[in-house]
């Protein structure tokens, strides 16, 4: 059995019971508003990211076993040329 003595504010400083209040008021805001980037910060997503690329042609070289972020890389370098960023990814 666990027994309390006195009331929480005997124990708490005030510092302790203002940042707990602020906590409770941020918590009652839900996660969205305390959770908020700076301004200007860009979070990387998890989806796909858009490029100027075709996806048919990001497609196809990602099936021949590269990651996406090669494939775009490879575009790229080849000026958007699926055949020529396929023979890039594989002439080492």
């Amino acid at each position: 059995m666990i027994e309390v003595h006195g009331s929480a504010e005997d124990e708490m400083p005030g510092e302790a019971r203002v940042a707990g209040t602020q906590a409770a008021a941020n918590a009652a805001q839900g996660v969205e508003g305390t959770l908020q980037p700076p301004t200007g910060t860009t979070i990387p997503s998890t989806s796909q990211t858009t490029t100027r690329y075709p996806e048919s042609d990001i497609n196809v070289l990602v099936n021949l076993g590269v990651s996406r972020q090669e494939a775009i890389h490879a575009l790229e370098m080849s000026g958007g040329n699926p055949d020529l960023a396929a023979s890039l990814l594989f002439q080492n």
